[in-house]
């Protein structure tokens, strides 16, 4: 027979706060894997820090998917996070835009929380 394990106790290991609707000056950080869905398979995690203002410190994110053409949601990140359109068969070195400054657009998403839509170099 099976047993079901039940959770009766959790640990928070991050507390995320989502960053509201608005545009903001940002430090780009990185992008991580992320949980995917079934639905949409593996995910990436694009990661800016807020620079200025009430916000300064927070994060905000936006999830992609992870293939790289001008009309994915990862290739156009990718083509803004450059200032240039994508070209086919480029290798992009995303370590060279680490630290960088961009103006970010947070839009609220059908969920309920927000995220990164578009961003522009400063």
């Amino acid at each position: 027979m099976n047993q079901t394990k039940s959770l009766s106790q959790v640990v928070v290991e991050e507390s995320f706060e989502s960053v509201p609707v608005g545009g903001y000056r940002t430090k780009f950080l990185r992008v991580e894997e992320a949980e995917g869905s079934p639905q949409y398979g593996p995910a990436l995690r694009w990661c800016f820090e807020v620079t200025d203002g009430p916000m300064a410190g927070k994060l905000a994110t936006a999830l992609t998917g992870t293939k790289f053409t001008s009309k994915t949601n990862a290739g156009k990140m990718l083509s803004q996070l450059q200032g240039k359109p994508l070209e086919k068969g480029q290798t992009v070195d995303l370590s060279q835009y680490v630290g960088q400054v961009f103006a970010a657009n947070v839009i609220a998403t059908e969920s309920g929380s927000t995220k990164v839509d578009s961003v522009f170099r400063v």
